[in-house]
C-alpha cells in the first residue's frame, strides 16, 4: 500500500484486500509482539480451534483447553470439561483462570524477593 502499487487495483479489489488484511490482523496481530514461544496456550473451544491444538502440540507447548462433548480431551494436556457455548460459564471460568494467574505471579515475586 505504501509503495503505491495498491492503486492499480479496482476499488472492489482494494476493498477485498483491506478486509483480508483486517481479518489477518485480528487473528495474528498479537503474534508480532511475541519474543518467544509461549509456555502455555489456553484454548476455549478445542474442537473449533483444532488447528491451534495441533500446532501447539507440534511446538511442544502445554495446552489447557475447555473441552465440550464433541472434542477429544486426549489432545489437551489439561482439559476443562464444560460447555464451551455457554458465554456466562466461559466468562466465569476465564475469570477464575485470571485470578489464579495473578495470584501465581504474586507468589513468584514474593519468592524472588525472599531469595535476594
Amino acid at each position: 500500500m505504501a509503495a503505491g502499487e495498491y492503486n492499480k487495483f479496482t476499488k472492489k479489489e482494494r476493498l477485498l484486500m483491506e478486509r483480508e488484511i483486517a481479518r489477518l490482523e485480528r487473528f495474528f496481530g498479537g503474534m508480532i509482539t511475541l519474543e518467544k514461544t509461549p509456555d502455555v496456550l489456553f484454548i476455549v473451544d478445542t474442537h473449533k480451534e483444532a488447528g491451534a491444538v495441533k500446532e501447539a502440540r507440534k511446538s511442544k507447548v502445554t495446552v489447557v483447553g475447555i473441552v465440550d462433548s464433541n472434542a477429544d480431551p486426549t489432545l489437551v494436556d489439561y482439559p476443562i470439561p464444560m460447555n464451551d457455548d455457554a458465554a456466562k460459564a466461559v466468562d466465569y471460568v476465564l475469570g477464575l483462570v485470571k485470578e489464579a494467574i495473578v495470584e501465581g505471579k504474586k507468589k513468584v515475586k514474593k519468592v524472588q524477593k525472599e531469595e535476594k
